[in-house]
């Protein structure tokens, strides 16, 4: 039989002689091992909550400063010539702003080549007199047919949000050749990183498909026989083609059929009655009546309602969407001829 072994008791490990400052509290105490990063376990959870948080906040930043939302609204600025066009933007009015994009964008058939719909402006960016400017916000903005948009041009009627030239800074000016990632970045750091991150988490904004599009096919500008200036032009159905050229293959395409004139219209005015005064919003039963039988029209050999007074009453609605006062009787007495009202 072999000797039993000797029972040995593990010793205290003593602490070390060096005082360190720990990763979390950023409090000095003395480690009990070399490694050891901070002072308790409550304070490596803690930092270990706040290191994720931060990389989140990173990724919503990032999303957000390549998705098509943040191009489309440094462009509004570059147009503008003014950072001051988002001035006083919060997370709930930017959610406001993007749900009017998305619109735009569903109107349009999320990025088809016949782009019907333009974003008008209620206060036009740059009026044809006066020292105010239009400012890049739901009530200021909506969704119009691009013909009466341009026959609309920079006249102003009335309401709408804007700000008085006096009230923009020299050092808030964009200039018309800088570049869309410079004046994004401008605008993050105006409206707050704060804002932008809470905006990002909220709306579930992702980097567009057409960023990364561009981003491949700027490579290929000589084969494509293009400028960057046309290829940024391009839609986002358009880069999806040129793409699949390169591949040698036909490009597969989801489209969508957008939205009927007075569909939008209806959807436009319903939206904007709660920053109207004018009683815009009473017109939508009379448009809804009068959508039903233009449709009506197609389904009968003879016109229920003649097309030029259905154009005459969708060219009213959207003058009075671009801020000339709502005049209910005048609606009712181009329509009373022929639908019971």
């Amino acid at each position: 039989m072999g000797l039993p072994k000797k029972q040995t008791t593990a010793k205290p490990r003593k602490k070390l002689n060096t005082v360190k400052t720990c990763r979390g509290c950023r409090k000095s105490y003395r480690p009990n091992t070399a490694s050891q990063a901070f002072c308790n376990p409550e304070c490596k959870t803690t930092r270990q909550a706040s290191d994720k948080r931060k990389a989140l906040d990173a990724s919503r930043l990032e999303r957000f400063m390549t998705s098509a939302f943040a191009y489309w609204m440094a462009g509004e600025a570059q147009r503008a010539g003014r950072l001051e066009i988002v001035k006083g933007h919060t997370v709930e009015s930017l959610l406001a702003l993007y749900d009017v994009y998305k619109y735009y964008l569903r109107a349009n058939g999320y990025g088809d080549d016949n782009r019907l719909y333009a974003m008008a402006h209620v206060h036009p960016v740059k009026p044809a007199d006066g020292d105010y400017i239009g400012v890049l916000f739901a009530e200021n903005l909506f969704v119009c047919p691009e013909l009466p948009n341009k026959q609309h041009g920079n006249q102003y009627f009335g309401y709408g949000k804007c700000i008085h030239r006096a009230h923009t800074s020299a050092a808030n000016f964009v200039s018309e050749d800088e570049s869309r990632k410079s004046i994004i970045r401008r605008v993050v750091r105006y409206l707050g990183e704060d804002v932008v991150v809470e905006f990002a988490k909220k709306a579930k904004v992702q980097p567009t498909r057409r960023i990364k599009r561009i981003s491949h096919l700027e490579l290929f500008l000589d084969e494509l026989g293009m400028t960057l200036d046309e290829l940024h032009a391009c839609s986002t159905v358009k880069l999806g083609k040129l793409q699949a050229q390169l591949a040698g293959k036909e490009a597969f395409v989801i489209t969508s059929s957008g939205k009927d004139q007075f569909g939008v219209l209806i959807h436009e005015l319903q939206r904007h009655a709660e920053f109207r005064p004018d009683g815009v919003g009473e017109l939508v039963p009379l448009l809804e009546q009068l959508q039903e039988l233009a449709a009506a029209n197609f389904l009968s050999s003879v016109e229920i309602v003649p097309q030029r007074v259905i154009d005459k009453v969708a060219l009213y609605g959207w003058k009075v969407m671009h801020g000339q006062q709502a005049d209910l009787d005048h609606v009712r007495d181009l329509l009373r001829p022929y639908m019971p009202l």
